[in-house]
């Protein structure tokens, strides 16, 4: 695959440009939620690693709790 189309903006931009505003401009409302869903995904991504650190700290203290 071709550098520039590893990233859906560069993808959309290409098409944009080799086939014209027309074709895609019905699919140009689909952009800002999936940068809304690619926001919330990173979100939940830092919530389960922040509850995973946790956990890990708690199951350390209670272990080193027990000596």
């Amino acid at each position: 695959m071709h550098p520039l189309l590893k990233t859906k903006a560069a993808r959309v931009d290409i098409l944009l440009s080799r086939n014209g505003d027309r074709v895609f401009l019905p699919f140009s409302f689909c952009l800002p939620f999936d940068k809304r869903d690619d926001e919330e995904r990173e979100k939940r991504k830092i919530k389960k690693t922040s509850e995973n650190i946790w956990k890990i700290c708690f199951k350390v203290l209670t272990f080193a709790s027990a000596f």
